[in-house]
């Protein structure tokens, strides 16, 4: 869902060549977006429904320059794979200030999906100009979300563009 609602916001933030994407610390390769996770996401206009799970790896991980987290214990596992790209992680709810975990709703009732959307919600839309500071203090565009560990990527015009920052 926050890989969805990323995905947007970079599009009505006219920055589509922003790429996203997203894995979990736990996810099985292939599976699809649960129901409730699609049902919300085209309650706000949003289509998930080709989505499909990917595996947080350490290739993908020492490839993004910002990765964000949805719990402390997702945070730990990123930084404990990939040490030296510790500054690079920040929890999802740091984009309104407070780090808190975020409930994953896997396995609960729509009701549930719901809250979590809503919350992922309010972290975009209120913590977006933080997304971009940090992303700059990076010297990069962010361009995938992994979830629950959301990672951003430097995009491929980037790579290619020989005066952008090196990170």
């Amino acid at each position: 869902m926050g890989e969805g609602l990323i995905r947007q916001k970079f599009q009505d933030e006219g920055l589509s060549q922003w790429r996203v994407a997203s894995a979990g610390t736990q996810a099985k390769p292939g599976i699809a977006a649960s129901e409730f996770s699609v049902l919300e996401m085209q309650d706000r206009g949003i289509d998930i429904s080709n989505h499909s799970a990917q595996a947080t790896t350490l290739g993908l991980l020492k490839t993004s320059d910002l990765i964000l987290v949805m719990t402390h214990t997702h945070h730990a596992f990123v930084r404990s794979q990939a040490p030296r790209i510790a500054h690079r992680v920040r929890m999802f709810s740091e984009l309104i200030g407070s780090p808190y975990d975020v409930a994953d709703p896997y396995r609960m009732p729509r009701h549930a999906y719901a809250a979590c959307a809503q919350e992922l919600e309010y972290f975009v839309e209120n913590g977006w100009q933080r997304l971009v500071d940090w992303t700059v203090t990076q010297g990069t565009q962010p361009v995938a979300r992994v979830s629950p560990s959301a990672i951003w990527r430097k995009s491929q015009q980037r790579r290619n563009n020989p005066n952008a920052s090196k990170s």
